[in-house]
């Protein structure tokens, strides 16, 4: 989970507060930069680093991870899957939220919904952009508001 309110990094730390208040709340938090939540033998996370501290993407995800894999610090989705000795491993990396006016040529933002875990680590991913939700349901909103 990551807040960045520059305005107030050097009064308050947002993140940690959210944090505890969740935890007294009886939510479980991970964190997601240093934790994987593991759900029906996929491993989630922020992102996955590489040994240079950068993005894992879904080619070297392939020949690194251990087990099925999703994770959300990348403009570029991707998915992938390895078959070894009967064993399925799938892999996704994910859009994180950035405005349409500063994606660049490649990059992508939207929704996406994992379908069909069924606990063996394997899945399908149904990816939805912001602007087919925007065009399909924000008018509908707009409208019923005013």
């Amino acid at each position: 989970m990551a807040l960045n309110i520059p305005e107030i990094a050097d009064l308050i730390n947002v993140r940690v507060l959210l944090v505890d208040w969740l935890k007294k709340q009886g939510w479980d938090v991970w964190d997601g930069e240093e934790e994987t939540f593991w759900h029906q033998g996929v491993g989630f996370r922020h992102r996955y680093k590489t040994a240079k501290d950068t993005a894992m993407s879904i080619n070297t995800a392939k020949s690194t991870l251990p087990r099925s894999g999703v994770w959300w610090h990348s403009h570029i989705p991707g998915q992938a899957e390895t078959r070894y000795d009967g064993i399925v491993n799938q892999y996704a990396c994910l859009p994180c939220y950035k405005p349409d006016h500063l994606l660049g040529v490649k990059e992508h933002n939207g929704i996406a919904f994992l379908n069909d875990m069924v606990g063996d680590g394997s899945f399908s991913l149904n990816v939805i952009p912001y602007r087919r939700v925007m065009d399909t349901y924000a008018h509908r909103v707009l409208r019923s508001a005013a």
